[in-house]
């Protein structure tokens, strides 16, 4: 472990962050972090994060943390509820309905546990969270969410807090700019606003969507 410390003191040298890595040795709450997390992409998104955020490194491990923890998860939205009366049932129904659209979209081998519904029932159906076995499956199958264009169904990875509040501060701004857009009489060719990669950008002046491996377009 001491070995992998000081490999990455040397290759983050001078990111401030290497003075906390008696941090990453003994973090809180008596977790000691393995040696994959002390992978120099992880410690930049660490970083990256404190320095968003303005917060502090504990806070940010954290939140890495919880982001791995959820990486072979997915949301499934709009997927009608079973009204059978037993758990058992509605589980066995809610595993058909992902099947079928794993077969839609034409993603094959993509194992996952039991579904999961969320939140409080309602009028409306709840997401549905499924775990997969493997986080590959999960890219998989948001590079073929495009075939389920004209339904009313929707993927999206399984955030954390901090990243819904982050989706959602981004979605106000796109539709920001697309009001002040149809305000001032544009068309689409000239004003077209969606999130992408994180960020809201005109595709109608920054040229034509490029395939990035992600959840559609917003």
């Amino acid at each position: 472990m001491s070995k992998s410390i000081s490999a990455l003191r040397n290759a983050l040298e001078p990111n401030p962050l290497e003075r906390h890595f008696d941090f990453f040795s003994c973090p809180p709450e008596g977790h000691v972090l393995s040696q994959d997390e002390f992978k120099k992409d992880g410690i930049n998104k660490i970083y990256k994060i404190t320095e968003q955020r303005q917060t502090s490194i504990g806070e940010s491990v954290r939140e890495v943390q919880e982001r791995d923890e959820r990486e072979k998860n997915l949301m499934f939205f709009n997927i009608e509820e079973s009204q059978a009366e037993e758990a058992l049932d509605r589980i066995t129904e809610d595993s058909k309905k992902i099947e079928s659209i794993l077969q839609k979209i034409q993603v094959e081998g993509c194992d996952f546990e039991k579904p999961v519904r969320v939140g409080r029932k309602g009028e409306a159906p709840r997401p549905l969270k499924i775990r997969f076995k493997e986080s590959d499956s999960c890219n998989k199958i948001l590079k073929s969410t495009k075939k389920l264009k004209g339904t009313d169904i929707y993927i999206s990875r399984d955030m954390t807090p901090l990243e819904r509040k982050q989706w959602k501060a981004l979605l106000e701004e796109r539709d920001k700019k697309r009001q002040e857009a149809k305000e001032q009489g544009l068309e689409e060719k000239e004003a077209l606003w969606i999130i992408r990669r994180g960020k809201v950008i005109n595709v109608a002046r920054d040229g034509p969507r490029q395939p990035q491996g992600q959840a559609k377009d917003m």
